[in-house]
C-alpha cells in the first residue's frame, strides 16, 4: 500500500514526473521508480486481528491463555485463544448407537496452505489410528466456522470399549 497526498493505492508502479513509470508524480523525486504489489491478507493474520486488542502472544506455537492449545490448533477449530474455557472442539459427543459425534472447525479452505482434518480413534489413549473412511460432513457455518458431523466407520453399535475420538488438523 501506498499513500501519495493522502490517495491510497495497493498495486501499481510509480515514479517522478517524466520517470516513465506508469503512474507519475511531483511527490516522487529522483530518476528510480517504486512498484507497488498487493499482498493478501494471511487468514491466520485476519484471524489474530479478530481477536484484538490484547492478544499479545499470538504466535502460531504460543497459548496465549494457557489452556494447553496452541493458537493454531485454537484458529484450526475455530475456537477463542483469549479464553481458558474455549478448548474443546467436539460439540456433541460421541454417540456408540449411531457412530456419531459432532465437532467445530476453521473453514478449510480459508487457510492457506488448506487445513485438512483427520479423524482419529483409540482404546488405550496411546496409540491412535486413523478412520481415513469416517464421513465428515458439514452441518451449519456461522461466519468463518464450520459444524461438522461425524460418522465413524464400523458396525453399529460400536463395539470398542474404552473408545475414544479426536480430530487433528494437518
Amino acid at each position: 500500500m501506498l499513500v501519495i497526498d493522502g490517495v491510497t493505492y495497493t498495486s501499481g508502479e510509480f515514479g517522478a514526473l517524466l520517470s516513465g513509470a506508469a503512474n507519475e508524480t511531483d511527490a516522487i523525486t529522483g530518476s528510480g521508480r517504486l512498484n507497488v504489489v498487493a499482498v493478501a491478507v494471511l487468514d491466520y493474520d485476519a484471524w489474530v486481528t479478530s481477536f484484538q486488542p490484547g492478544f499479545t502472544n499470538n504466535l502460531p506455537a504460543q497459548d496465549q491463555d494457557g489452556d494447553g492449545l496452541t493458537n493454531r490448533q485454537e484458529y484450526a477449530f475455530g475456537l477463542n485463544p483469549k479464553s481458558g474455557a474455549s478448548v474443546n472442539p467436539i460439540t456433541a459427543q460421541l454417540s456408540r448407537a449411531t457412530g456419531m459425534f459432532t465437532y467445530t472447525r476453521r473453514v478449510p479452505a480459508l487457510a492457506t496452505p488448506n487445513l485438512t482434518y483427520v479423524v482419529q480413534t483409540s482404546s488405550t489413549l496411546a496409540a491412535w489410528a486413523n478412520d481415513n473412511t469416517a464421513v465428515q460432513t458439514v452441518i451449519g457455518t456461522v461466519g468463518d466456522v464450520q459444524t461438522v458431523e461425524v460418522k465413524l466407520t464400523g458396525s453399529l453399535p460400536l463395539a470398542a470399549n474404552p473408545l475414544f475420538v479426536r480430530i487433528k488438523s494437518e
